[in-house]
């Protein structure tokens, strides 16, 4: 319940300071408008490692569903591309033989690696590419239903002592 209160806070602490900070839509702007660069610089680093561990700490976690599913259909995949790196306890097997020793090895977690691949080619392929053509087609609609001669409103021009 307190967490619940806690968050309706934040949340209305964030609304406030987004009606006062309009072009603001995150926390490196908020933090750029109100402490400077030097801050929104460091929010900014501290945000991209932030979304690289929580990334990598939940393909980790689907990686191993996956596997399970694999295995369930009868794919068995060598601990060599399922564990990572760098073991420092090194790697056994459920009756105790030692699979890999301590320290690095030449495989890694490839279910992890393949999920994160997709799931980044998913989003660029929707964020980076779609969005140019969703402009084209707004672009598009606009020149054939619209047309592209300004009416005479367009042309007006403000003196400046019109602005005074």
């Amino acid at each position: 319940m307190v967490v619940a209160i806690v968050c309706a806070l934040t949340g209305l602490c964030y609304a406030e300071l987004a009606s006062m900070i309009p072009i603001a839509g995150s926390a490196y702007t908020y933090t750029y408008a109100t402490l400077g660069e030097l801050v929104a610089w460091i929010i900014g680093w501290d945000l991209i490692l932030e979304y690289a561990f929580s990334n990598m700490s939940v393909s980790v976690g689907f990686a191993a569903h996956v596997v399970d599913l694999l295995d369930w259909l009868g794919i068995r995949l060598s601990p060599k591309w399922l564990s990572p790196a760098y073991l420092p306890l090194g790697l056994q097997d459920l009756q105790g033989h030692d699979i890999y020793g301590t320290g690095w090895h030449a495989g890694f977690n490839i279910p992890a690696f393949l999920i994160v691949l997709l799931l980044t080619v998913v989003h660029w392929t929707t964020a980076v590419v779609a969005f140019p053509f969703y402009i084209l087609c707004i672009a598009l609609v606009q020149i054939f239903l619209v047309g592209t001669k300004p009416g005479p409103r367009y042309l007006r021009t403000r003196a400046p002592r019109d602005i005074l």
